[in-house]
């Protein structure tokens, strides 16, 4: 049988598994390619993101506060579709699982420090190693 996609049912498994690495150094944690070869993406996971690129595609630096502030809550909205409609097999689940910890921990230091641009420069870095792990078509 497939493997239970992301839902409902997983959302407590989401936050049992956020919480469990919350408090450790996400660098830490090795992403890992699928036998030399980038994990397969699905529609829904290529759709949120290209919604997390969009929110911060200005450049690198300090976003306007307003415009970070809107970036984050964008962040946030296209991680939660991500985890409500993401169906990948258990360990590319959890690869992404490693990069959603780190834009979301981005997204979180935007929220509190807009005018910092190390929280944007986190998530485009999140950005540039997504691609080097996910088949991701003209990503």
């Amino acid at each position: 049988a497939p493997p239970a996609p992301w839902g409902a049912a997983d959302s407590d498994h989401h936050d049992e598994h956020a919480q469990a690495h919350s408090h450790d150094d996400t660098k830490s944690i090795e992403l890992k390619l699928n036998d030399g070869e980038r994990w397969s993406t699905d529609q829904a996971l290529r759709t949120g993101m290209e919604r997390i690129r969009a929110a911060v595609a200005s450049d690198h630096g300090p976003l306007a506060a307003e415009a970070a502030l809107a970036a984050a809550n964008e962040i946030d909205a296209s991680v939660a579709y991500l985890i409500q409609n993401c169906e990948l097999g258990p360990e590319a689940d959890a690869n992404l699982h490693i990069l959603l910890l780190e834009i979301s921990t981005a997204a979180a230091a935007l929220k509190k420090a807009p005018e910092d641009g190390t929280a944007v420069a986190l998530v485009h870095h999140v950005l540039e190693r997504y691609p080097q792990f996910f088949d991701h078509p003209n990503w």
